[in-house]
């Protein structure tokens, strides 16, 4: 286990390095002749950059964490079966998405992967809110700011 741990160790720095110099050199990406407001050709490589940055640190702290608590337990090596739920709520989400619409999908794939995931027991009624304002504000940044229609054909029948 302590081998695996320090592969991980290093994959998250490298990764940070990887992502800081993809960073840097987006930023050195010239910006077009359109308006300052608009997402230029650095805007994605900058994104992406981030994200990887962001993920690359969190390995890194998952690795130290992992190594200072969990160094007496033994982990199966084997796919778990909430690994095999999550994979198949996957699935279903990306078919039931053009069919009962982003919001609503979304909202139902979260509850079902914190209901598989987690071992406590939860407040559905809370999470269940919080999961559709948080699925209703990802459309809205995505159809005002980005503007990309997200599939709602329940919206489409209402009219709204």
């Amino acid at each position: 286990m302590k081998v695996m741990r320090y592969k991980d160790f290093w994959l998250g720095a490298g990764l940070s390095v990887l992502a800081i110099w993809y960073i840097l050199v987006a930023g050195n990406i010239r910006l077009g002749a359109g308006n300052l407001a608009d997402i230029g050709p650095r805007a994605m490589p900058l994104i992406y950059g981030s994200l990887l940055l962001i993920l690359g640190i969190a390995l890194i702290i998952r690795t130290i964490i992992e190594a200072q608590g969990a160094s007496s337990e033994a982990k199966d090596s084997g796919l778990s079966l909430k690994s095999i739920l999550s994979a198949g709520l996957a699935i279903v989400y990306a078919l039931l998405i053009p069919r009962i619409g982003f919001v609503i999908s979304s909202t139902a794939l979260l509850l079902c992967t914190t209901k598989v995931i987690s071992n406590n027991k939860q407040n559905y009624w809370k999470l269940a809110l919080v999961y559709l304002l948080f699925s209703l504000a990802i459309s809205f940044v995505f159809s005002r700011w980005f503007f990309v229609s997200l599939p709602e054909p329940l919206l489409d029948i209402l009219e709204v």
